[in-house]
């Protein structure tokens, strides 16, 4: 079994939301953890697919983002995200385990090679 379409809503418009309801809209905090939660439950379950659609569709040209991640004592790391890619970070259990981030963008793709790793 899989789900071959999924998002936290079908309308990404900001002004489609209620005070109440912006607080759990697309691009929030809530968003992302209602997302984890899914695709959690889907590993669980062992779908054969969970594919989510329009996960932050804005109007322009998509640009680089910054996260800023900050997890327990571990200091705050920022980094930059490409617009259209894939960022996957591994977050150690202590300070001194190491952690690992890997990047997969259009152009890595294009030039097939493998997600590549950052220092």
């Amino acid at each position: 079994m899989g789900v071959t379409e999924t998002n936290i809503s079908y309308d990404y418009l900001s002004t489609a939301y209620t005070p109440a309801s912006s607080q759990a809209a697309p691009g929030t905090f809530y968003a992302a953890l209602w997302t984890a939660d899914v695709m959690g439950a889907a590993l669980e379950e062992g779908l054969w697919t969970l594919a989510l659609w329009n996960i932050g569709d804005r109007a322009g040209d998509p640009a680089a983002a910054p996260l800023t991640l900050a997890v327990d004592a571990l200091s705050p790391q920022t980094l930059d995200c490409p617009a259209l890619s894939m960022t996957v970070v591994r977050i150690p259990d202590s300070a001194d385990g190491g952690g690992q981030v890997l990047r997969y963008t259009g152009d890595i793709a294009d030039a097939r090679l493998p997600p590549q790793g950052l220092p």
